[in-house]
């Protein structure tokens, strides 16, 4: 297993459902080191996908399916029975793409989160609040590609 530094991967929101679904399994030969790692995206899981799979990822933002793909780097079980996932992407269209649709998930669970406290917010208010406070450190991810 190869160790990331968390800090360049953009954590998905547990209460944002995702649908995964396995476009390429990973060749015999797969090795993680042989990546020059550009950030990513961690997701929980419950079923096990297998390091160097290319996945497709879709979501759902304002009632529209979106999806975005990436390979699996590495897992990682964890205390409650589900499995992390780092994802990196192979071009900076896809890196772009997912870096996009997790800002949205982040400022879908940021709304959610105000109303659960009680304040009267739509999605506008909350997006301009969450960019403000929360986009300068969100995590800038690019492309990640083998290094042979």
């Amino acid at each position: 297993m190869v160790f990331i530094d968390a800090d360049d991967f953009i954590i998905h929101p547990d209460d944002q459902p995702i649908a995964l679904r396995c476009l390429q399994k990973p060749t015999y030969n797969f090795n993680a080191r042989r990546y020059r790692v550009s950030g990513g995206v961690k997701v929980s899981v419950t079923e096990p996908i297998d390091p160097g799979s290319m996945i497709e990822i879709e979501t759902t933002i304002q009632d529209r399916p979106v999806t975005f793909r990436g390979r699996v780097i590495w897992t990682k079980h964890t205390p409650n029975q589900l499995i992390q996932l780092g994802l990196i992407f192979e071009n900076s269209e896809e890196a772009y793409r997912a870096r996009m649709v997790e800002q949205l998930c982040h400022i879908e669970h940021y709304l959610r989160r105000q109303l659960a406290e009680g304040r009267t917010l739509n999605a506008r208010h909350a997006a301009n609040e969450w960019i403000n406070q929360f986009s300068p450190h969100f995590p800038q991810i690019g492309a990640s590609l083998p290094t042979d």
